[in-house]
């Protein structure tokens, strides 16, 4: 399981290196287009979606490694005992949040699917939500993986690499 986990991550980190060099492109592409007069509508939309891509995929990324947005002032006072349960409810509201939004994003990704981009009408706009059920049911995996390793060898103590990760 950690192997196939860790297989998918590194497809994220991929996917989510082309967004950024995506969004790049099309940032220069649009800013060089505006200094000549030239009319490029699509590189605006492109890359504000590989911008939504990136933050979405980065965030998968971010609970897989720990790494998501956190308050340590009132944890780092808390006992062993404490940290560990405090982790878990943490990764358990993340887990149903996560669960929310891969069951929603799903939702929004049938709903655009048919609706199409208004620079690039060839091209749907499904592409552009998929990364929301993406990120749910990724982040989802990988909050299941930190539960999991929580409970089978505890928090790791501050500068300690934890044993699941070793």
């Amino acid at each position: 399981m950690k192997e196939a986990l860790s297989k998918l991550e590194r497809i994220l980190v991929y996917v989510g290196n082309a967004c950024f060099i995506l969004f790049f492109a099309m940032t220069t592409i649009q800013v060089t287009a505006r200094a000549v007069g030239f009319n490029s509508a699509y590189t605006e939309e492109i890359a504000n979606y590989a911008f939504i891509w990136l933050a979405f995929v980065g965030s998968s990324i971010c609970i897989r490694s720990d790494e998501h947005f956190r308050f340590t002032a009132f944890t780092e006072r808390l006992s062993e005992k404490g940290k560990l349960i405090n982790k878990l409810v943490v990764q358990l509201i993340l887990l149903v949040f996560n669960c929310i939004v891969a069951y929603f994003g799903v939702m929004l990704f049938l709903k655009f699917r048919t609706w199409k981009f208004s620079s690039l009408p060839s091209v749907s706009l499904g592409w552009a939500w998929l990364c929301i059920p993406i990120y749910g049911f990724t982040a989802a995996l990988y909050n299941l993986e930190q539960i999991y390793s929580l409970l089978k060898f505890g928090v790791p103590t501050k500068g300690e690499i934890s044993q699941d990760s070793a």
